[in-house]
């Protein structure tokens, strides 16, 4: 995951600093990494961005400066992945603008994120923190390699125009394709109006909504001996 997993993902944050030997400044600030999010180096000493066709990875590459006592970040760089694990994807060409703001014992994170393939307005996520004093693991447990029951060399796919499930979520909620792919625009009051004509109402589900349908009663059957 890229680096704004930091506010997303269910784990803690541990962060440190690299300091120069010789002057004493701080070069760095590390943030751990975890099971699924990597390693985040942001660069304190005013290094610039490399190059676009530089290599993405899912540390990104993050500088940041102090705003008086707030410290803002900016990440470029990261891999393509998902914003959420069953929801919007994330391009490489995403870029995270954190603020890292400290009120007494709790840190807030705030992440703006802008990516001009998948979003059509800038993401905020913010997410607080307050100091534990108990050890934290800088990592999750090893990941342990089973069989999922796919062959080796076999990639589940479906090849352009043949998903079956493609229609699954406009026909169950009967919300036309245009809504759901419609990008910011949809989550104001005022897109109501622009799909009034288009929105066709369900019948209000009852029982077993969404759920699939119960299996048919199981008959006993007869073992041929009468009662007694």
């Amino acid at each position: 995951m890229a680096p704004f997993y930091l506010v997303k993902g269910p784990f803690g944050m541990k962060i440190w600093n690299e300091t120069d030997p010789v002057s004493g400044n701080t070069v760095a600030l590390k943030i751990g990494a975890w099971e699924d999010k990597a390693l985040q180096t942001i660069w304190m000493d005013g290094r610039p961005h490399p190059s676009k066709n530089a290599p993405h990875d899912r540390g990104g590459f993050t500088t940041g400066e102090w705003q008086g006592s707030t410290l803002v970040t900016y990440t470029t760089h990261v891999k393509a992945g998902a914003l959420r694990r069953n929801g919007v994807p994330n391009s490489d060409q995403a870029t995270i603008e954190a603020h890292f703001i400290r009120h007494g014992d709790i840190l807030t994170v705030l992440e703006i994120i802008d990516d001009p393939i998948y979003l059509t307005e800038p993401e905020l996520i913010s997410k607080s923190f307050q100091p534990d004093p108990n050890s934290m693991s800088p990592v999750g447990p090893p990941c342990v390699a089973g069989y999922e029951g796919i062959p080796e060399g076999k990639v589940p796919h479906y090849l352009p125009g043949t998903n079956p499930s493609i229609d699954e979520l406009t026909k169950f909620y009967g919300i036309p394709r245009e809504a759901i792919l419609g990008g910011a625009e949809t989550m104001y009051p005022e897109y109501r109006k622009k799909l009034r004509e288009k929105f066709v109402r369900h019948e209000k589900c009852s029982q077993n909504c969404g759920a699939p349908a119960a299996p048919p009663a199981q008959v006993p059957a007869s073992t041929g001996q009468a009662s007694r």
